[in-house]
């Protein structure tokens, strides 16, 4: 089923409640796509073992993004008095989402996700003085290069991988079971994140005039 409008007669762009979930959706979008790219790789291992790594920092990033566009919605009033039309169940779903990083010091975003944002989207903090720790630890561990199809554009540099992945041990921890919580904790996070939002946007459909939306 497909529901069909015109976006300014649903989301005029001068409310602020149409502005703050226009940008919701554009983060559920992003994080969902990395799931599903997540499901798409289950069924061959050897991209799995590589590009899934790869999609769950990049769902860390996206989720870190998300809560920070959510942080500015919630202060303000227009935002807020909207959320509180969302049923008992969505008001938990937000909360639960709301609680991944605020307060900010020492929240799971802050502590577990953040770093790996900062990492992944920006080179700079692996200055040259920065990179060498964790270049030392993954010293003895084999790698190689992926060469792919023979194209430049296949090719895989594995060893940069490994002294990545020596930085979000330290992050996360070295342990299997400590990594499973981090990652455990981040999917349940964005399953609340996208049944808040669901929810938030249905809410805005239900508000607009009878004719507008054409169900198809």
């Amino acid at each position: 089923m497909r529901a069909k409008f015109r976006i300014g007669d649903v989301f005029p762009a001068e409310d602020r409640v149409a502005q703050f979930l226009v940008g919701l959706c554009m983060a559920m979008n992003d994080v969902t796509l990395v799931f599903q790219q997540m499901d798409r790789l289950s069924d061959t291992p050897r991209a799995a073992s590589r590009e899934n790594t790869y999609y769950m920092y990049l769902a860390c990033a996206y989720y870190r993004e998300a809560a920070y566009f959510l942080e500015l919605g919630l202060a303000d009033g227009e935002v807020t008095a909207f959320l509180d039309g969302l049923s008992g169940h969505g008001k938990a779903e937000l909360e639960r989402v709301r609680a991944s990083f605020s307060p900010w010091e020492g929240s799971y975003v802050a502590t577990r996700l953040k770093p790996i944002r900062d990492v992944l989207f920006h080179y700079k903090p692996w200055a040259l003085e920065r990179i060498e720790p964790y270049l030392r630890r993954a010293a003895h561990d084999l790698s190689a290069i992926e060469m792919g199809g023979g194209r430049y554009v296949d090719h895989r540099y594995e060893f940069a991988d490994a002294v990545f992945e020596e930085f979000v041990q330290e992050v996360w921890g070295h342990s299997e079971q400590d990594l499973t919580v981090v990652m455990k904790e981040l999917v349940d996070l964005v399953l609340a994140f996208t049944h808040f939002v669901h929810e938030a946007v249905t809410l805005r459909l239900g508000a607009v005039a009878k004719g507008v939306i054409e169900l198809e």
